[in-house]
Formats: structure tokens, C-alpha cells, sequence
């Protein structure tokens, strides 16, 4: 019987506490073949989030983890050198082909939807990489339209994150990795993965370990003007959305698909929603969004929203977990546009079923902590959801009663171990913060390290039944869990 998080420890990891990483293997949901699911089965726990900082030690972890999560490509290397190559070249180190849109266009052995052969004889093969080398010369947007490989074929970095890559395009393609590359556009969206009846769906595509951003934004007219999301998918299925650093941006990720994977990346300064949801057996874990630019214009921004289902009209087998979504209040951002923000949110849209929310952050002001409206047999469980006006350091948006709460609507829900400014769901073991209360319970509150002091009251408040087996930092909870997405480590 698989577990309601779909989760086995597989390893040890107190970070914090204790030595090494904790390890998971998400199995697939029961009632689901593993073979509709997403290629991506073992994730690590994320690196500790201790407070605003991203230690040297954290990034290096965090490369290890990322640098895990998928095998090696098996298959032949092929080598494209804008500056050096000829596309009348063999593809080889010693004489790279030049131009990568036209590698893409003729050299790959792909088929169409129908499973008619495009190139029969191309030399570029499932399995294989096209390896970029330099910086310069792949600015022109790259589409990718037909184009369905047997096996993933990676467009990778000689060395990593060196190639600048302009805006990307998949159209009706499938089995196409995209992998430590620096990708940059302004406006509409840096990478879209798109399906068209008349081409095709787009599936089984990869974005990883890219650095993605809409370029040098510092003024709210920029991030009004210029910015683009980072990764867009419109009728696209099994997609990975992993380790990627996405900065000063629209949208982080906006899914409109099924069976997709946003794991381990880090998000700053973004003027719309970080995530969005559209499709059904989709998993957010591991990621760190902060610092929501507040345009001012009508739209109401989250960290992550959820619409409707695609097919159908349902959001079902839903996974927001081991995420931190803060907003900081730094200087790296216009000071006009420091605000509160929608923290987890899916509102009239609906039902929505088996949805896993757990082990999430949410210090971001709004009183939409964690808001899920028409939810069925779905469980919120160990989230720290705090903050509002009235707190320390909080920022108002004109209700002066607002706190950031737990709000779950609809029937067979357990809202449960959660640590909230204030919690409208009902359920049991939920502690509820004042505003005076958060030196107390709280590590550093004004630093963000909302881990909790010894005699916090949250410490032992909770109940092991429906707790996940460990925190947001991958520390193994007790037989009395603490409430709160973070446990108290003991040695």
C-alpha cells in the first residue's frame, strides 16, 4: 500500500542535526501505472533552509542533490561551436556543426506524431547529447516542432551554464532535455513546451540545472515592461521542471499538463504568480521561491496558484510540499514594490481531490496563507503558515484585521500539525501564532530561520497520525511531532 505522500525514507539526513542528506523514493500513486508517471523516481531532500542565506555549504550540497537526480546519458556525444564550427562538419569535438537550430532541424532521427521518420539517416540518435560549446552565437530563438525522439535526446553545456541560450520553443515534440544551459529573453516566455492537435502534444520533456532569467530588471518599469516567465507548458505531459535558477522574472513555472515534476529550484524576485497549476498528478517539492515584486496592477500575485484541471475539469493527486515561500523585503528589489502576497492558493475553481499539502513555509503577509476551496479527501498537514500586517515586520494591504490563515472548504480533509497565524479549517493539533508570540517560538524571525527555540509551545503539539516522517529540512520527526513544517532536532 502506498503511503498518502508517496514517500519512503530511503536515507538519513539532520541537517541541522545530524550528518549526510536525506533521501526519498517517491513511488507512484496507487491508483496509477509507473509508467504514466514521470520519469524522475529518486529526489533528495532539499538543502536546509536556515534563514535568508544560501551558504557556500548549502550550494555545494544543493549541486550534489541536483547533480543526482538522473542518470548519465548513455548514447554518443555531438558538438555545435557558433564561432569555430560548419555545419557541413561531422558533428564531432575536432569539428563541431555551428549552428544549433539547423542540428535540430535535420540531424536528429525523429518522427512525427504519427510515427512517420523526419531524418531516418540523421546521425543524432535517442539517447545522445548535442553538446554547446562556448557562449555566443545561440541568441536567435530556438524551435523544436515534430519532432518526437525514442529516447531523450540533451541539449547540454560543455561547460555549465556558458551557453546563451535566447528563448526556447517545443511544438508537438517529445524526448528533448535541456540541461545546464543559461537561457534569457524579455517578455512572453523564455521556454514553452506547447502540443497543437494538428503536430501533436508535447511530452516527456526535461529542464534542468538551467540558469533562466528575463535579463537586468531593477525598476518596477522594467519588471512591467520586460519581464518573461521562466517556463511555460501548454498542453505539454510528463514534463521535469528541476534545479533550475529562475531570477528576476514574471512566472516561475505555469503548468497547463499532467504528470509534471517541479522539483529543487530557486526562484527570487518574480511580478506574477511563482506557480501555477492547470492539470492533475503534478508534484511541487523541494523549491524556494522568495520575494514577490509587487506591480500594482490589478493582479493578485501568489507564490502558487492552482486553476482547474485540463483533462478533465478536475485537479486531482496533487503534491505541494517541502517548499519555502517568503517574502524578504531586501533591497535587491524597488522598495515600492515590497508587498504582501498569496502564499498556496486554489479558489473557485473546482473540486479538487487527494491534493498532498505538507512540510511548506509560508511567511508572506497575505491573509491567503494556504487557501484551498472545493477540496475533497485531501490533507494539510505540518505547514508553517504565519504572518500578516499586525506581525513584525509585516507589510499591510488595507485589511486591518489580516493574518495569514489556513482556510480548507469541501469534505473528508485532514488539516492537521499545522503552526498559523490563524486557521479557519477546523481539524486538530493546529497551533495558532499571535504576533507577540513569534520571538518565542521562532529561531529568527526578523531572518527568516523559522525553525523553532526548545520551549516553543509547537514543540510535541502534534499528532504522528498523517505526519509526514520527516520536516522541510529532512530532519526525522519523533513519536510527538512538533507542529509545523519544521521538528525540533534533538541531537
Amino acid at each position: 500500500m502506498v503511503s498518502w505522500y508517496n514517500l519512503n525514507v530511503v536515507g538519513c539526513c539532520l541537517l541541522g542535526g545530524c550528518s549526510g542528506l536525506m533521501s526519498y523514493n517517491l513511488e507512484p500513486f496507487e491508483d496509477l501505472p509507473s509508467e504514466e508517471l514521470s520519469e524522475l523516481s529518486e529526489l533528495s531532500a532539499p538543502p536546509a533552509q536556515l534563514g535568508l542565506w544560501h551558504s557556500e555549504e548549502e550550494a555545494v550540497e544543493e549541486e550534489r542533490v541536483c547533480s543526482e537526480l538522473y542518470p548519465e546519458p548513455s548514447g554518443e556525444a555531438f558538438y555545435v561551436d557558433p564561432v569555430h564550427g560548419d555545419d557541413g562538419n561531422a558533428g564531432t569535438s575536432d569539428a563541431p556543426w555551428a549552428s544549433l537550430q539547423v542540428v535540430v532541424d535535420q540531424y536528429v532521427d525523429c518522427t512525427d506524431q504519427y510515427g512517420t521518420p523526419r531524418h531516418s539517416s540523421a546521425p543524432v540518435k535517442g539517447g545522445d547529447r548535442i553538446v554547446l560549446r562556448g557562449a555566443v552565437g545561440y541568441e536567435e530563438p530556438l524551435q523544436i516542432k515534430s519532432c518526437y525522439n525514442e529516447e531523450m535526446v540533451h541539449i547540454v553545456s560543455e561547460v555549465h551554464r556558458e551557453p546563451r541560450i535566447g528563448s526556447v520553443r517545443v511544438k508537438g515534440a517529445g524526448f528533448w532535455s535541456f540541461e545546464g544551459l543559461t537561457m534569457s529573453a524579455e517578455g512572453g516566455q523564455v521556454f514553452k513546451a506547447e502540443g497543437y492537435d494538428s503536430i501533436g502534444f508535447s511530452h516527456h520533456i526535461r529542464v534542468h540545472d538551467n540558469a533562466i532569467t528575463s535579463g537586468e530588471l531593477e525598476t518596477w518599469s522594467d519588471y512591467s515592461e520586460r519581464a518573461s516567465t521562466a517556463v511555460k507548458l501548454s498542453r505539454a505531459d510528463h514534463v521535469d521542471v528541476t534545479c533550475n535558477r529562475m531570477e528576476r522574472i514574471a512566472g516561475a513555472v505555469s503548468v497547463q499538463g499532467n504528470y509534471v515534476d517541479v522539483l529543487y529550484n530557486y526562484v527570487e524576485l518574480f511580478s506574477r504568480d511563482a506557480f501555477v497549476n492547470s492539470g492533475s498528478h503534478n508534484r511541487y517539492i523541494g523549491n524556494r521561491v522568495y520575494d514577490s515584486v509587487k506591480l500594482n496592477d490589478g493582479h493578485h500575485d501568489d507564490f502558487f496558484q492552482s486553476h482547474s484541471g485540463v483533462y478533465p475539469d478536475t485537479a486531482t493527486e496533487i503534491v505541494v510540499a517541502y517548499n519555502v515561500f517568503m517574502n524578504r523585503y531586501t533591497d535587491a528589489q524597488p522598495e515600492e514594490t515590497h508587498g504582501p502576497t498569496q502564499c498556496i492558493g486554489a479558489f473557485g475553481e473546482g473540486p479538487r481531490t487527494h491534493w498532498s499539502v505538507y512540510n511548506n513555509v509560508c511567511k508572506t503577509d497575505h491573509w491567503h496563507g494556504i487557501t484551498v476551496k472545493e477540496a475533497y479527501d485531501s490533507k494539510v498537514v505540518n505547514n508553517t503558515v504565519v504572518g500578516g500586517g499586525a506581525f513584525p515586520g509585516g507589510i499591510w494591504s488595507g485589511w486591518s484585521t489580516e493574518t495569514s490563515w489556513i482556510s480548507v472548504s469541501g469534505g473528508g480533509n485532514v488539516v492537521r500539525n499545522n503552526l498559523t497565524s490563524k486557521n479557519s479549517s477546523g481539524g486538530d493539533h493546529n497551533i495558532v501564532v499571535e504576533p507577540g508570540d513569534v520571538y518565542d517560538l521562532f529561531v529568527d524571525w526578523e531572518g527568516g530561520d523559522l525553525r523553532l527555540k526548545p520551549d516553543s509551545d509547537a514543540v510535541d503539539a502534534g499528532t504522528k497520525d498523517s505526519a509526514p516522517e520527516d520536516d522541510v529540512r529532512g530532519t526525522l520527526r519523533d513519536e510527538r511531532p512538533d507542529a509545523g513544517a519544521y521538528e525540533l532536532a534533538t541531537d
